[in-house]
């Protein structure tokens, strides 16, 4: 073998190395949807200490985002830490609840599920914090030209529990003229307006109304909602009314 093939051989053995020492490493997966796709990273003999995966030497507890938000996984680490912490109120033993940042119950213990309410209890002072549901809606319509009726539209209560009402909207395609637009709700044949006043109301050439005063507001389970409308326009009737339900 001359000398030139020996200087041929350890350059190939030069460029070797130089190319494994440029190789990306990698790592088996790929970015994608749900949290991308690949295989375990392969080739390595032992474990990575923690530090060298996220430099988090201390395991502190911290709120607040990094600059750039998201960049740095040991910050993420820190956040989850901080919220497990509010969440166990230091000591595990309890919550703290707060609405909108602000504390309402501290030292709680109990938190029950029941019935259209989440009730929050504390420990020692026995105080309770109601936190309503969101709101939901169920619709009562009339199509054509209004004519003061008694309702045969049912909306039943199948929940398996008691809804409570707390607004009656109304909504015509057409405004009344000469008289007003006065609906009823009844409840399984009976006004939930024990107060005929507080009946919702559409005034003449009006397209809307509402009202908020329900004096009987408990929605139970099993009983049913019609729609009965008292009075319409003595000129223009109105037409496509549309009654909006609203209850926890």
């Amino acid at each position: 073998m001359t000398l030139r093939h020996e200087y041929q051989i350890l350059n190939y053995f030069s460029q070797l190395e130089h190319k494994l020492r440029v190789a990306p490493l990698l790592l088996g997966g790929y970015t994608g949807g749900s949290g991308g796709y690949g295989g375990p990273p392969g080739g390595f003999i032992g474990y990575l200490p923690q530090r060298r995966v996220t430099f988090d030497t201390t395991e502190a507890a911290t709120t607040g985002y990094p600059t750039p938000s998201g960049a740095s996984l040991v910050h993420n680490l820190n956040r989850i830490r901080y919220r497990l912490v509010q969440l166990e109120g230091g000591a595990g033993t309890s919550l703290v609840v707060q609405e909108d940042g602000t504390p309402v119950a501290s030292g709680v213990k109990v938190v029950n599920f029941t019935g259209a309410r989440v009730e929050v209890t504390t420990i020692p002072s026995g105080v309770t914090v109601t936190i309503n549901e969101l709101n939901q809606q169920a619709l009562l319509t009339i199509e054509g030209t209004l004519e003061t009726n008694t309702g045969e539209l049912t909306i039943p209560n199948v929940t398996g529990r008691t809804l409570v009402i707390s607004k009656v909207y109304l909504r015509v395609g057409t405004a009344p003229t000469g008289d007003s637009i006065i609906a009823d709700i009844h409840l399984d044949g009976t006004t939930i307006f024990t107060t005929q006043a507080n009946r919702p109301e559409i005034a003449i050439s009006g397209y809307t109304g509402q009202t908020t005063t329900i004096d009987v507001p408990n929605w139970t389970d099993g009983s049913y909602l019609t729609l009965d409308i008292d009075q319409v326009g003595s000129i223009l009737p109105g037409s496509n009314l549309t009654a909006v339900v609203v209850y926890a």
